[in-house]
């Protein structure tokens, strides 16, 4: 696995895929700081509190044996600009409306 990780002056995010979140079951714990690519595959997670999240995940699933093989997956991205990140959907919106999805199928049984 391969994480990019963006920053700019104020912030970084490490991008992930929706999926491996789904997978580690952190959907919840995942805050409004971070958001969702438009194509609505990816989350930017927040470097200070949800990558942190992320990372502690996928050790304790052992998807990685410690978190120095995490950093070197990773490819940073630096920008001296405010991020395009912050353009895009929060993942708070995403939770809301992935649980409106699942109350809607949940009424048309």
């Amino acid at each position: 696995m391969k994480y990019a990780f963006y920053s700019d002056p104020d912030n970084g995010w490490l991008k992930v895929s929706i999926e491996e979140i789904n997978q580690l079951a952190i959907t919840q714990d995942i805050s409004a700081s971070s958001f969702i690519s438009a194509c609505g595959k990816y989350a930017f997670l927040e470097r200070n509190t949800d990558a942190k999240i992320f990372v502690q995940a996928i050790l304790d699933a052992d998807w990685f044996e410690d978190f120095e093989a995490v950093r070197k997956c990773t490819k940073e991205f630096y920008s001296s600009f405010p991020s395009f990140i912050l353009n895009l959907e929060s993942f708070s919106t995403y939770k809301l409306k992935k649980s409106s999805t699942v109350l809607t199928k949940s009424f048309e049984l």
